[in-house]
């Protein structure tokens, strides 16, 4: 998988993760390192080239929130508290209609060498992460003063290797000019396609300010890892799974 941006606007009571609290207790919590991980010959081996630094120990716990826009440096419980106060409406349109608490709820991945490369680098990634996910906001909510909280994860639900953020937005922001509150979903189109872009570019460069680690993303999707003696780390064959999947099961 590339980089990847996904944007979905929840609303309490019809939203699959429930209430603004239920999300932020929900991208806390470190449930999918907990599961065994489950890797093919090819990601071992593909482990085994970046270094000695890979650890097979997953770290479990709850994951600590990070701030931006309008929480940014506030504490774990004051972000908390700050989110949920800011995904309910404060204003009253003018047409008379009841805008209703809700929230964006954003998805951000790697692509698949990335995050095995992060296994052996994971504070430097996840550095680069948070960098980037404020810097990509910024992009995608221009000239509005967000409230976000984001947590980083490193395992997908079957316990994979997939290191990926979670992002949750207030639905409603505060213009940088007006002050006034509006809601992001009529205030910022094409929203997705800026974070994407922002989110790719963002990434790249920040993991290359702390490791010197150049990634090239090929059209395919597929990512090429450079280092900084010129090493280059060429991308996963996928196909040896899908090969092996189709002669199992046709």
């Amino acid at each position: 998988m590339p980089f990847y941006a996904r944007i979905k606007t929840r609303s309490t009571g019809t939203a699959s993760k429930g209430s603004p609290g239920q999300a932020v207790n929900y991208i806390t919590d470190d449930h999918d390192s907990k599961r065994e991980t489950l890797l093919d010959q090819g990601e071992v081996e593909y482990i085994a080239r970046t270094g000695e630094g890979w650890k097979a120990d997953l770290e479990g716990g709850e994951i600590a929130l990070h701030g931006s826009g309008k929480l940014a440096g506030l504490s774990q419980d004051e972000m908390r508290s700050q989110f949920e106060n800011d995904c309910i409406p404060h204003y009253f349109p003018a047409n008379g209609s009841t805008p209703t608490t809700g929230y964006k709820s954003i998805t951000l991945t790697l692509p698949k060498e990335v995050s095995l490369y992060a296994e052996g680098h994971r504070a430097e990634v996840i550095e680069a992460m948070y960098a980037s996910i404020d810097e990509s906001l910024k992009a995608a909510y221009p000239n509005q003063i967000i409230s976000a909280v984001s947590a980083v994860h490193t395992r997908n639900e079957n316990g994979e290797v997939h290191c990926h953020a979670h992002v949750l937005v207030s639905k409603f922001a505060q213009d940088e000019i007006s002050g006034k509150w509006g809601s992001l979903n009529k205030k910022c189109a094409g929203e997705e396609g800026r974070l994407k872009e922002a989110w790719t570019k963002g990434f790249c460069r920040e993991i290359q300010l702390r490791t010197r680690i150049e990634i090239e993303q090929r059209k395919d999707g597929k990512a090429v890892l450079t280092f900084p003696d010129g090493t280059r780390l060429e991308p996963l064959n996928r196909n040896s799974r899908r090969d092996m999947e189709k002669e199992i099961a046709p």
